[in-house]
């Protein structure tokens, strides 16, 4: 954008100009946006590895909890009782309520920007160095499908 404004001037050049800082205050508040959901795609990640951990967990207690039974079962009475049931005492049962990760959203709108080149200084004239403007339109072309490969590369994934 900078290059783009080198001798540009006259209504045009507001334009441009005021295109360009909204342009670049919404690629702030979206890296803010994007940065926050990586932040809750982690967390929800950790979640999702608490809940695999506490259905492994629960699982296990289970296969101990079956030879227990199992072992009371089949010795008929009080001998040898004082094992399992120090176990039945002390190994007790890991929640059986699921850990629920928040849903995962992210929101972000750019703002419109002027279009015309109605207002700025009256003279109705403008003034630009040709150059200069295909350098500002080559830049955001490669810009804009680095954006497009990226964005395709997340839609895969």
């Amino acid at each position: 954008m900078t290059t783009g404004l080198r001798d540009f001037s006259g209504a045009y050049a507001d334009r441009f100009r005021e295109a360009g800082l909204t342009e670049a205050e919404d690629r702030g508040k979206l890296a803010g946006v994007l940065a926050d959901f990586a932040d809750d795609i982690d967390a929800v990640s950790r979640q999702a590895e608490e809940e695999r951990q506490r259905i492994s967990d629960h699982d296990a207690w289970k296969q101990r909890e079956v030879q227990r039974n199992a072992f009371l079962e089949s010795s008929g009475g009080i001998t040898g009782l004082a094992v399992p049931l120090w176990e039945f005492a002390t190994d007790r049962e890991p929640s059986t309520t699921p850990i629920t990760p928040k849903p995962l959203t992210a929101a972000f709108h750019a703002r419109q920007r002027p279009h015309s080149a109605g207002g700025g200084d009256g003279s109705g004239k403008s003034s630009a160095n040709p150059t200069h403007l295909r350098t500002f339109v080559s830049t955001t072309r490669s810009a804009d499908h680095d954006g497009d490969t990226e964005l395709q590369r997340l839609k895969d994934a």
